[in-house]
């Protein structure tokens, strides 16, 4: 084999390796925002993140990992006490700048800054408000009748959604609540489930 090939393809497997959480830092706001304030405060008063940083350390705290940094290159850096992160990292002439984007990014950690001032944080995950199932039922008024396809539905959902279509109260059991329902009826008369 050609050796001059090899070291082409090790560049190329190295290129590709790293491309996933390249493409991830590029795609994310957050993260480009952060990369652009690092420079912006590096060029203009923190010069302590233009440095380089030779750092090792094992399963050490984010905390001491970052005190240690600050107090190395002359940086205000304030860390929440509710990030509970260890770090194991070994870091050779690396500009401050990026070592603390690269922590941001590996670790989910986000960066407030007030001047020269930087407070790292987590993101608190946003809640999505949880979406109750609509139930394939349907109600004839007219008649009084009720059709249902139930596919691994629970028992409060069905009741709940019998009692607002029919105006009905249906009352569930809680050890009941729980259950889930496999199910299908048409036109059955609405009385049989509310009773």
């Amino acid at each position: 084999m050609n050796t001059k090939i090899l070291p082409g393809i090790f560049c190329l497997f190295l290129a590709l390796a790293g491309a996933p959480g390249a493409v991830r830092a590029q795609s994310d706001p957050a993260l480009r925002m952060l990369r652009e304030k690092l420079d912006t405060l590096a060029a203009a008063e923190a010069s302590g993140l233009r440095q380089q940083a030779d750092i090792s350390v094992v399963n050490t705290s984010v905390q001491e990992f970052l005190r240690g940094l600050a107090e190395v290159h002359q940086l205000n850096i304030s860390i929440s006490p509710a990030v509970q992160v260890n770090v194991t990292n070994n870091f050779t002439k690396v500009q401050v700048k990026d070592l603390l984007y690269y922590l941001c990014r590996e670790y989910n950690l986000r960066i407030r800054f007030t001047g020269n001032i930087m407070t790292f944080y987590q993101p608190v995950p946003v809640q999505k408000p949880r979406q109750i199932k609509k139930i394939g039922l349907a109600y004839d008024k007219q008649n009084d009748l009720l059709t249902a396809d139930l596919q691994q539905d629970s028992l409060l959902a069905f009741a709940r959604q019998v009692t607002e279509l029919t105006g009905k109260n249906v009352i569930c059991s809680p050890r009941y609540q729980i259950l889930s329902v496999y199910s299908f009826f048409q036109k059955s008369p609405a009385g049989k489930y509310t009773g």
